[in-house]
């Protein structure tokens, strides 16, 4: 099995005008021609030795990428009042995620109800509060794991999942492997990089 990550930061999307707030996208897809763009940036990183071109080509392939995942997979959501308090309160989890946070904290740091904050954060989103609580922390744990020497246990310990056995199965529920599997795929991949040079 193989792991492709694209990070797109919001700075470069908001440079080419896409206010990445004003987008809901598809939960889940399948899609070629984005397989395809991750895989020649994939070989242009790791495969091909850099020429004076090497910058410009990964920059329009990471253009591409951009602009055919919101034509295709996302659909523009005007922020409305409603949505503006979602995405505050985005932010208070992003900003607690290494916390115990409870719904009625983050409703009421947005100054909802936790019943009607609930309801539309999953209309808004497509996920549950925890959902999108556990997925953002399982992101987390993947950086942590595939950037740092940190051990599973180590990175479990930096989370703030309630117990080992709950960080391990909810990892695996939205990464589709578990967290040892996880690095072992990086290491992997690292030592033959390494091999290369």
């Amino acid at each position: 099995f193989y792991f492709y990550e694209l990070i797109i930061s919001d700075d470069f999307l908001m440079d080419h005008g896409i206010d990445v707030r004003t987008f809901i996208f598809d939960e889940v897809f399948k899609d070629s021609f984005l397989k395809k763009l991750l895989l020649d940036m994939y070989h242009k990183l790791h495969k091909e030795k850099p020429s004076p071109t090497h910058d410009i080509e990964i920059y329009s392939l990471a253009c591409q990428f951009s602009a055919h995942l919101f034509k295709y997979h996302a659909r523009y959501a005007p922020m409305q009042s409603v949505n503006k308090n979602i995405y505050y309160a985005i932010g208070y989890i992003k900003a607690n995620l290494n916390n115990k946070i409870t719904i009625a904290d983050i409703a009421d740091n947005i100054g909802f109800s936790p019943d009607y904050f609930a309801k539309e954060f999953k209309k808004i989103t497509g996920k549950t509060v925890m959902e999108y609580v556990n997925f953002l922390r399982c992101s987390s744990a993947c950086r942590l794991l595939s950037t740092t020497n940190y051990s599973v246990y180590q990175v479990f310990e930096k989370s703030a999942f309630s117990s080992y056995a709950h960080f391990i199965n909810t990892f695996k529920k939205n990464i589709g492997v578990t967290p040892s599997k996880y690095l072992a795929h990086y290491k992997e991949k690292n030592e033959k990089i390494k091999n290369k040079l």
